[in-house]
C-alpha cells in the first residue's frame, strides 16, 4: 500500500500511510532525446559589378491618371423665419387699439405706419383685430 499526498493549503498532506517497504526503487529519469544538428552552409553573396545593368524587359508605359472627382456642394438651406418688422415711421404712435380704431385704421398690418408688437396679442403681424 502507497500514501497518496495532496497538495493543499500550502503544503504537502499524506491520505495513506507507508506500509513495507517499497518494491521497486524509484527510476532515474531518462536524459530527453536531442536530434543531430546539421551545420549551416554559407550562402554565397551576390554583387553587381558597375558594368552591368539591368536590361528592361519591355517598353515603358505610361498610365493615365483618373479622372478628377467633381463634389457639388448643395447651397445652406435658407431659414424661412419672420423677421423682425420694421420699426413704425417716426411720428406714428398709437397708444393702444382704442387710438387705432378712433382713427379708422384698424385692423393695423405689419407693413403700415404705426403697427408694433405691443398692439399684436397672437403676434400674427395683425394688430387690433
Amino acid at each position: 500500500m502507497t500514501s497518496t499526498l495532496v497538495f493543499c493549503c500550502g503544503g504537502l498532506v499524506a491520505l495513506g500511510a507507508v506500509v513495507g517497504p517499497p518494491s521497486e526503487p524509484p527510476a532515474a529519469p531518462k536524459p530527453p532525446a536531442v536530434a543531430p544538428v546539421k551545420p549551416v552552409e554559407a550562402v554565397p553573396s551576390v554583387s553587381e559589378s558597375p558594368s552591368e545593368s539591368p536590361t528592361p524587359s519591355a517598353a515603358p508605359t505610361t498610365v493615365a491618371p483618373p479622372p478628377p472627382v467633381q463634389i457639388t456642394v448643395a447651397p445652406p438651406p435658407v431659414q424661412t423665419t419672420d423677421a423682425p418688422p420694421p420699426p413704425p415711421p417716426a411720428g406714428v404712435y398709437y397708444a393702444n387699439c382704442a387710438a387705432v380704431r378712433a382713427a379708422g385704421k384698424a385692423p393695423l398690418h405689419s407693413w403700415e405706419p404705426g403697427y408694433r408688437l405691443g398692439l399684436d396679442r397672437d403676434h400674427d403681424g395683425v394688430a387690433c383685430e
